[in-house]
């Protein structure tokens, strides 16, 4: 019995069609499918193929272009270094020269300080007299104040005067300061006769009931120097001690029988004194 339904079994399956083809091959569709597949994978592959060329073929073009700009650029570079080295070496000689010439230029203000001074020699400053007090005639009046103010026996030698003139500047209102007299003396020993008696001068000097002050002539560097003094000579003055100052700025007073030295620096700090014992000059 049960081998008689294993038969009919059997031959059902005998009888169902077959997936392969008869020599063992896989069926058309299949094929198709795979001949696609494969031509797909060809086609994406060639198109990837196409793409990678064209995007080697585009870097290649930039970076041409990148290279040619980098060599501009490098040639720029060298240009820039070389003309730096240039300017490098031309700004050494610059500084050599720029030296030489601070040092040059330096020595020329010293010396043209020391002209200025010295056509200065002959010059007196009169501080405090009111303006046009002196003309009509300048010289003379000078002369009668000098004998006026010092004595007519004050002076052996016959006073004789080159050039009296206001200083270069605008004439003040009558209520402002009076520019300074510029006195220019024929003979530099009535000149420094002048400035001695006005120092010697026991009291203030005055003329119309106002003080005035008898100055040597100085350079504007000198005058600048010398205003470092001012405090100091106020002080003096106030004390009645006799000071002198010597070019191109000392000052020397006498104290306690000793001759006392101050050259200042600059104009606000003076080196320490030196002393020294001896007369003071006058």
């Amino acid at each position: 019995m049960h081998s008689t339904a294993d038969s009919d079994s059997t031959a059902k399956l005998a009888n169902q069609p077959s997936l392969c083809s008869p020599h063992g091959s896989p069926p058309p569709t299949v094929m198709d499918a795979a001949a696609d597949f494969q031509a797909a994978i060809d086609k994406l592959k060639n198109k990837n193929l196409e793409s990678l060329a064209n995007f080697q073929k585009e870097c290649g073009a930039a970076i041409s272009a990148l290279q040619r700009t980098v060599d501009v650029h490098g040639k720029k570079i060298q240009d820039v270094e070389e003309s730096l080295t240039d300017t490098c070496d031309q700004l050494v000689g610059l500084g050599e020269t720029v030296a030489r010439l601070t040092k040059e230029n330096e020595a020329m203000k010293k010396q043209l300080d020391y002209l200025s001074n010295y056509t200065r020699t002959e010059n007196i400053r009169i501080i405090g007299l009111p303006e046009s007090v002196e003309m009509p005639k300048p010289a003379d009046f000078v002369c009668n104040l000098l004998r006026e103010v010092f004595g007519p026996n004050a002076f052996e030698m016959p006073i004789i005067i080159d050039r009296v003139h206001r200083t270069a500047a605008l004439k003040p209102p009558a209520d402002a300061k009076p520019r300074p007299l510029l006195v220019r003396m024929h003979s530099y020993r009535v000149r420094e006769l002048v400035l001695r008696l006005a120092s010697r001068h026991e009291g203030p000097i005055l003329y119309w009931d106002k003080r005035i002050h008898f100055f040597p002539d100085v350079s504007p560097e000198v005058a600048r120097l010398h205003s470092a003094f001012t405090g100091v000579k106020r002080r003096l003055h106030q004390a009645n001690i006799t000071f002198r100052l010597y070019h191109t700025a000392r000052l020397i007073f006498m104290w306690d029988n000793q001759k006392v030295s101050f050259s200042f620096i600059d104009q606000h700090m003076p080196t320490t004194p030196s002393v020294s014992t001896g007369a003071a000059d006058t």
